[in-house]
């Protein structure tokens, strides 16, 4: 593909500390600012040939060296390697976090709603970087070349993404064209659905795909099981009830119907054999606490009986949950539910329904 050439042009200052001088003031203009200290002015361009940057200026004007006008970062003056972008900024502006080397990690403030063009370019040390749900935009080549960046989030509020903003850096090909490749070992989270899930498809970006958190509402229907009444922690969520994996179990134990069921954390894998006891853990058939919770879809494997199958599962409060009719349709258990009596029955004697 080819590309157009990025031309920045960025305004280094190297602070140092000298005595602090008085009556310092700021006014900024279309050619940029002109700051008056002791009845004098000076520009950026005046530091530059100075070699230096007083120390009130960084004080007075700069807040923490970070240069703010109108709620845009225009530059950051700082060394430390771990910085977190006020909360009075709303845009990072264009080339103000750029070719930095030693910064490792940045916080980003929920007050945040665009990034600029080639905020953080060529920032080889950023290691670390959050992107809170405040930003809807991310500019052209904001993170090219951020080589030692290996993982990061954009969450579904973002509504733009620019050219080549997680590219590596650009090269020239034999016809002399700029073309650039994705960030070789960058994996991006982004939400299934969303716009910047269409953008790394698009542009080749190795990613990872999560799902929105849903809300699961409490069910309030009884429950029971062969004819006696139980206490279980279920939750509705687009109008499939969904019970707790090991309560399942647990209320088939013993019956001609029972599973067993395992939780391998490092497989990331849910193993479920029939007519196999199923062994009791703490927790189990907890009564809940009344309220409705977040739920996200659970990414493990699943496997019934030596075979992967595929069935919907939630997390929910760190407890796996599934749609009751799968399973007990996969272990072949009568179930029914009443709305008008708002009641659930579960009957191991006979043969699941559809």
């Amino acid at each position: 593909m080819k590309k157009r050439i990025l031309s920045l042009t960025l305004i280094t200052v190297i602070a140092i500390a000298i005595p602090a001088l008085a009556d310092t003031s700021v006014k900024y203009t279309e050619n940029g600012p002109i700051y008056t200290i002791d009845g004098k002015t000076y520009t950026p361009e005046d530091f530059n040939k100075m070699g230096e940057l007083p120390a009130n200026i960084d004080d007075a004007l700069y807040g923490s060296n970070f240069l703010i006008e109108n709620g845009e970062l225009i530059n950051y003056f700082g060394s430390e390697s771990k910085i977190v972008i006020p909360n009075t900024v709303k845009i990072i502006g264009e080339g103000s976090i750029s070719d930095r080397t030693k910064i490792a990690k940045i916080t980003i403030g929920s007050s945040v709603t665009t990034i600029g063009m080639a905020a953080f370019r060529n920032s080889t040390g950023l290691q670390s970087i959050n992107i809170p749900s405040s930003v809807t935009s991310i500019g052209d080549f904001a993170f090219q070349n951020c080589t030692s960046l290996r993982e990061i989030k954009i969450p579904n509020s973002v509504k733009y993404i620019g050219e080549d903003a997680f590219a590596a850096e650009q090269a020239v090909d034999p016809l002399g064209d700029m073309s650039s490749k994705p960030l070789p070992k960058l994996v991006v989270t982004v939400e299934a659905g969303s716009y910047a899930e269409k953008y790394v498809k698009e542009n080749g970006l190795t990613y990872k795909t999560i799902s929105a958190p849903v809300t699961a509402k409490v069910l309030t229907s009884k429950v029971s099981v062969n004819g006696v009444q139980k206490t279980v922690e279920a939750y509705t969520i687009s109008g499939g009830n969904y019970f707790k994996i090991r309560d399942l179990a647990c209320l088939l134990k013993g019956s001609k119907k029972q599973f067993n069921v395992t939780l391998n954390s490092t497989k990331k894998e849910i193993t479920m054999q029939s007519n196999k006891p199923y062994k009791a853990v703490k927790g189990d058939l907890a009564k809940g606490d009344g309220k409705d919770k977040t739920a996200v879809l659970s990414t493990y494997k699943i496997n019934i009986n030596g075979k992967e199958v595929k069935l919907t599962a939630y997390i929910i409060a760190g407890a796996t949950y599934f749609n009751l009719n799968d399973i007990m349709k996969a272990f072949n258990v009568g179930t029914a539910q009443d709305t008008a009596k708002n009641t659930i029955t579960i009957n191991t004697s006979m043969d699941y329904v559809s």
